[in-house]
């Protein structure tokens, strides 16, 4: 819906100013849009207390292709053509009703570092390094801000008046043509312009358009060099990984990411993983244990093990010895006899036999009994 507003109404929305402290010569970006043609993109050297409307003058004395008119009123002054794109008031009749309908105006917008101001031309002052763009286009033009952070997807926004043009706020640009290299695009309500990055191997020159049923830009172009580096969805990766434990034992997963990374077992009873990714082995089996970052999951297959005896059972004649060993103990190892008058066993697992007989010994490690038939003759 078009606003229909008066010549008074726009000179008062140009009246409102800005301070700036002395300082030195600083410089400015501007670039100037014409209705089919860009007239100016470059830069100018300003002194303190410079408004867009000195940048203007500047830029119109310095280049012999650039004619800025500039119209004195009660409320300050105005550009009010450039190069014959003059600004006009053009009203619509409702053609139900020929007594109303909209009027249009078309002339002169400007925002700095893309956004737009309640101050005019004349009275906006500049602190130095900004990026102005003056632009010929009907009165409800909008100046997109392109947002590429997302795969596959162009957020563009403007910043605008509110509907009862209390202030300023951000509103999504929609039913714009996008173009990007020899492909159009068209944004949606949200102002958002889906892409496949993958048609896109280097660098995107990006273009924007849309139009008022009279032919005139409600957007502002983007400069004709514009370009932006499509950022390319990260596929989906899966890293296998395996590893063995004894019962007891821990495993550190290092991976690092820019994304936080959550661990998962497919077996708690066999292996569990805390926060940091130390994997522990709980009891004898095959789990694994899941790693995921974004779209990069690492997969760990890991293998419990019990603690083995180097024997399980053994003849000994009387008076003989032999020494048990542990493989994959964690920690201490206790051992036991069932019958210490035909076998005894010290701390340290060595067996000695006393007598004929049979006789068990016992070894617990990492919370598991192993066992060793000892039979002396």
């Amino acid at each position: 819906m078009k606003k229909i507003i008066s010549f008074t109404l726009i000179a008062v929305l140009l009246v409102s100013c800005f301070t700036l402290a002395a300082g030195a010569l600083s410089k400015v970006n501007i670039r100037i849009e014409g209705k089919d043609n860009t007239f100016y993109n470059g830069s100018v050297y300003v002194g303190a207390g410079a408004t867009v409307l000195d940048v203007v003058n500047a830029v119109d004395e310095a280049n012999e292709n650039v004619n800025a008119t500039i119209t004195e009123s009660q409320y300050g002054a105005y550009i009010s053509g450039i190069n014959g794109d003059n600004e006009d008031t053009i009203f619509v009749p409702d053609p139900e009703d020929p007594e109303k309908g909209t009027t249009y105006y078309i002339g002169w917008m400007f925002a700095v570092n893309n956004q737009s101001s309640s101050a005019g031309v004349s009275a906006y002052n500049l602190e130095g390094g900004e990026d102005i763009v003056l632009y010929y286009a009907d009165m409800n033009s909008q100046v997109p801000v392109a947002d590429f952070s997302e795969a596959g997807k162009i957020k563009l926004t403007s910043y605008d008046w509110l509907p009862d043009w209390s202030g300023l706020d951000w509103f999504p640009v929609k039913d714009a043509t996008v173009t990007l290299n020899d492909k159009e695009y068209t944004s949606d309500e949200n102002g958002i312009v889906t892409y496949n990055p993958e048609d896109f191997k280097c660098l995107v020159n990006m273009q924007i358009k849309r139009y008022d049923e009279l032919g005139y830009t409600t957007v502002c172009p983007f400069p004709s060099n514009y370009t932006f580096q499509p950022v390319i969805p990260q596929k989906p990766v899966t890293l296998n990984y395996s590893t063995s434990l004894y019962v007891k034992g821990a495993y550190q997963i290092d991976l690092s990411s820019d994304e936080d990374i959550t661990y998962t077992t497919s077996n708690s009873k066999i292996a569990t993983v805390n926060e940091s990714g130390k994997i522990t082995a709980v009891k004898a089996g095959t789990a694994t244990i899941t790693a995921t970052a974004g779209k990069t999951t690492a997969k760990y297959k890991v293998t419990v093990k019990n603690p083995t005896l180097n024997a399980a059972k053994k003849t000994l004649k009387k008076g003989k010895s032999f020494t048990l060993k542990v493989t994959g103990a964690i920690g201490s190892v206790k051992y036991s006899t069932s019958k210490k008058s035909v076998a005894a066993v010290s701390s340290k697992g060595k067996v000695t036999a006393k007598k004929k007989g049979s006789a068990v010994i016992s070894v617990k490690a990492n919370g598991v009994t192993l066992k060793c038939k000892v039979t002396v003759k």
